[in-house]
Formats: C-alpha cells, sequence, structure tokens
C-alpha cells in the first residue's frame, strides 16, 4: 500500500513546483555553488546572498522587501506610494525563491486580494501562514498524507480576521508530521533546512515560517505554539517570535511600565543542561543588562519546576493518540525525528507526576490539571516575593542542531504550561571558541548532542516572559532588553 501514498505525495509535490512560475526559478548555474545534499552540508543560504543572486526579484522589488519595516510598508500602502500588487508581486516571489532553497512550502497563492481600495489596517500586507490553518480551497495537511484527501471548505477563524482587515494570504508553510516535533519533516513535503546552516534544522513545529521571515520572504508570520513551536523556529533561524497567553482578547493598552527592570535569571535546569554556546550567550547577556542598571536577580532552580513543567506538558500531549491514527490513516510511515522524540519523552523519568496509568482518561487529565495547577501558584508566589518585572530565560538547551537529534524544548514549555506571554529574542551567534568547555551529557539529562564545528555560527537568542494576561508588558520589556543587548557590548 505504500505506493499509494507515494503517489499522493508525489501529484502533490508536483502540483506545488507547476504553482511557481517559470520566470520565478532559481537558475542551474546559481544553485550550484550549494553543497549537495544540502541537509548533509553547511550551506548558510543568507551569507551567501543567494536570493539577490537568483535574479529573480528586480530593484525595486528587493527594495520593498529589505528596506520597509511592518509600519513603513503600511504606511506606503495606505499613501500609495506602493500599491498591494507590488507588495504581493515582492513577497510571492521571495517566497518561491526560498521555496527552492530550504525546501518550506505547501502552498503558494494568493488570497484576499482587493484590487483598487483600502481593505482595512492590513491593507496589502503580506502574511504567510503555518500549515495547520486552513483556507478554503486548498488543502491543510498537518504533515499527516491522510489529510491529503481532504480540501478545507471554509477558511480557520484567524484567516477569516486577517483578511478582514486586509492582509494578502499568499503561503503556508511547511510543519512536522504531525506537529509532533520541533524539526519541520514530514512524508509530503520533506524536511524544512536551516537558512543559516542547512546542516541544521529550522525548528518546528512552524519551521517553515521561522526559515521564510529569516529569508525576509514574509514581513510577519502566524503559527501556533503549545510546547515553543513559535519560539524554537525563531531561535534557530534568528528572527523574533511572540507567544501569546491563550485566549485573550485585549480591550485597552495600559500605560508602559518604568523601564528600568527586576529581572529574575531562569537557571539551568541539570535534567536539561544548556549547550556551552546557550550558556555563553546567557551569560553575555545578564552582564549587558546589568551593565544598563537593570536589576538581576538569580531564582533557585528548584523553585522554578523547570522538569516538572516539561513532565506534565508531556503527559497532557500523549494522553490522546488521534494523531497516530491519522498517520496510520494515510498508510504512512512516521519520520525519524518523530520517532526520536516521542522515545526520548517515553523515557523520561517522571518523578513530579504520579503514577495515573491503572485510571481512567479523564482521572488522567484531572490528575495533570491538578499538578498543573500546583506550577502555577508556586511560580505566582515567585512574582509576588521577588516583585518582578520579567525573567529573563534560555529559548532552548542548544542552538538549532543536526537534523533528527531533537530533544524535549523545556524551556519553552515551562511558559505554555504556566501560560505566559513569551518572547525569543535573537542575540549573537555561536562561537564555540569563545566558549571552550565540552559537555558531557550524563544519564537522565535530556539534551541534544553537542557538537561544536557543527554549531559555530549558528544563531543564538534569549528568551523574555512575563505574568499571564500581560502580552503587552511582554513585548514592552522584550523591546528594552533587546535595545539593551543590541547596544554597546
Amino acid at each position: 500500500m505504500a505506493s499509494s501514498w507515494s503517489e499522493k505525495i508525489q501529484k502533490k509535490r508536483e502540483a506545488r513546483h507547476e504553482a511557481i512560475p517559470t520566470t520565478w526559478r532559481i537558475p542551474a548555474e546559481v544553485l550550484a555553488v550549494l553543497k549537495t545534499p544540502i541537509e548533509g552540508h553547511q550551506n548558510n543560504i543568507i551569507e551567501l546572498d543567494l536570493v539577490r543572486k537568483s535574479g529573480v526579484l528586480n530593484s525595486h522589488e528587493l527594495d520593498i522587501i529589505e528596506k520597509y519595516t511592518v509600519e513603513q510598508l503600511l504606511c506606503a500602502l495606505v499613501s500609495g506610494a506602493l500599491t498591494a500588487v507590488e507588495v504581493t508581486v515582492a513577497y510571492s516571489k521571495r517566497a518561491a525563491v526560498a521555496q527552492q532553497l530550504v525546501w518550506l512550502l505547501p502552498f503558494l497563492e494568493t488570497v484576499g486580494f482587493q484590487k483598487g481600495q483600502l481593505a482595512g489596517p492590513f491593507h496589502g500586507l503580506s502574511i504567510g501562514l503555518k500549515d495547520s490553518l486552513q483556507v478554503a480551497g486548498s488543502q491543510a495537511t498537518l504533515g499527516f498524507v491522510s489529510y491529503l484527501d481532504h480540501m478545507s471548505e471554509r477558511n480557520s477563524h484567524l484567516v477569516d480576521v486577517l483578511l478582514s482587515l486586509g492582509a494578502i494570504v499568499y503561503v503556508e508553510t511547511n510543519v512536522p508530521q504531525p506537529l509532533a516535533t520541533v524539526d519541520s519533516d514530514n512524508n509530503i513535503f520533506g524536511r524544512t533546512v536551516n537558512p543559516w546552516n542547512t546542516m541544521l534544522g529550522a525548528g518546528g513545529s512552524s519551521g517553515g515560517e521561522g526559515a521564510l521571515v529569516a529569508l525576509y520572504g514574509s514581513p510577519l508570520g502566524v503559527g501556533t505554539d503549545v510546547g515553543g513551536s513559535i519560539r524554537i523556529p525563531s531561535l534557530c533561524c534568528r528572527t523574533y517570535g511572540f507567544k501569546p497567553t491563550a485566549s485573550r482578547v485585549p480591550r485597552d493598552l495600559p500605560d508602559p511600565p518604568e523601564t528600568q527592570l527586576r529581572i529574575d535569571v531562569l537557571p539551568e535546569d541539570p535534567r536539561f543542561t544548556l549547550h556551552p554556546t546557550v550558556k555563553h550567550t546567557m551569560n553575555e547577556a545578564v552582564r549587558r543588562l546589568r551593565a544598563q542598571c537593570h536589576t538581576i536577580i538569580p531564582l533557585n532552580v528548584q523553585k522554578c519546576y523547570i522538569a516538572d513543567a516539561t513532565e506534565t506538558a508531556w503527559e497532557f500531549f500523549m494522553i490522546n493518540d488521534a494523531a497516530y491514527k491519522h498517520v496510520a490513516a494515510g498508510e504512512e510511515s512516521l519520520v525519524p525525528s518523530v520517532i526520536c522524540t516521542h522515545e526520548i519523552a517515553r523515557n523520561l523519568e517522571y518523578r513530579f507526576i504520579p503514577d495515573v496509568n491503572d485510571r481512567d482518561r479523564l482521572s488522567q487529565l484531572a490528575v495533570f490539571r491538578t499538578m498543573r495547577a500546583l506550577i502555577i501558584d508556586e511560580w505566582r508566589k515567585i512574582w509576588v516575593d521577588h516583585k518582578l518585572d520579567l525573567v529573563l530565560a534560555p529559548s532552548a538547551q542548544s542552538t538549532a542542531v543536526k537534523h533528527d537529534k531533537v530533544g524535549l524544548p523545556a524551556y519553552t514549555t515551562l511558559t505554555n504550561v504556566l501560560d505566559y506571554p513569551s518572547c525569543v529574542i535573537p542575540f549573537l551567534r555561536a562561537e564555540t571558541k569563545a566558549c571552550p568547555d565540552d559537555i558531557e551529557i550524563r544519564p537522565g539529562q535530556n539534551v541534544p548532542e553537542y557538537g561544536p564545528d557543527d554549531v559555530e555560527g549558528a544563531p543564538t537568542s534569549v528568551q523574555v516572559f512575563t505574568r499571564g494576561m500581560r502580552d503587552e508588558e511582554c513585548l514592552h520589556f522584550a523591546l528594552i532588553v533587546d535595545e539593551c543587548l543590541r547596544g554597546s557590548p
């Protein structure tokens, strides 16, 4: 039966290829500079400047993409200095070129274009979507072969909201099978590679979106994040990534708080030890923030519940096996990164969650919710006792890692369990000579393999988070931290 799903995949890939106009395809002589297979070699797509060298975009289109912030782009669209057609074509070309370099697009088609009228505050703004959001008339696969048999009959609510604001939906981007790992690889569209180093992963589950934004193929990208799925691609691809509080509807904007901050620093959890490059990045961030007179307060790792939150999250994730039923329905095999991730999760030493295997699912769920509430309450005490503004944390144990070498994303999952807004901020690049200490991975530690030569030059980052429902405050503090980190060393 393997041939049946292979045929579906081949048909889908051919349709995606045909959606790219021949004049938007990269000349063979430009692609010839890449070491192949690209997923096995260190090709830096960004520093090679292959998008520009492809010749697909003219100078005006390159200016649209490279010289305008989102705010400036919207102003130019409103004033008529740029048209929605110009902007949409420029970003569509850029996305098409990016697809040919790092394999990130399941879908390329313009939706929502309204000629000759201002359609809303996002009028003419091109926005990419993760391939888990439905666009009527297309297929949102979520990485499942079985979903290739289903055409979306209506838009996801968020898509309708974006279109009502005047946005142009023009691409959907690659995800893991079935949104279940931080390596964006599936049997339908293959693997999205990292534009900074094609031997490393782009992260997941919004990995296609992270790679697209890193290559300036989209000014804004929309993903989802239940364990780090926006922030992990951000830390891998050197973009900014924000996870909001769940189910929050803001009604007003509070006044900006003070700019001298009280910052707790989330420590390394011994069960999720940090790579030397991540430790170096955190230490340098703390040094620069302290130099700007912000108050830095170290936290006690025992009171942070990092490993406990990871246990809790994976109990929630694994209580429902519906995803595997969809894989079986498509008669497809599991990709290696999914097998790896779930093997790690199954072998995790569960110290916090009591054994509930003999209980029914509803009773299990009640226990998991009780343990989650305990973690939330302990963190409430931290905020009150320390009179905190925000927490500075590692984004992950590692930078981007080699394909199929993923781990459990403990440092992003923590804020999902707490339901806190969180932002990943790009900061520095991995310099292994600046942090020569090797790492010894002992039994019981959950950390990807560390290869200094593999990650040299990879993007590094930090993460900041605030209490729940304070999303604007989180973004404001992230801006302050970002400005400090980008200031004088």
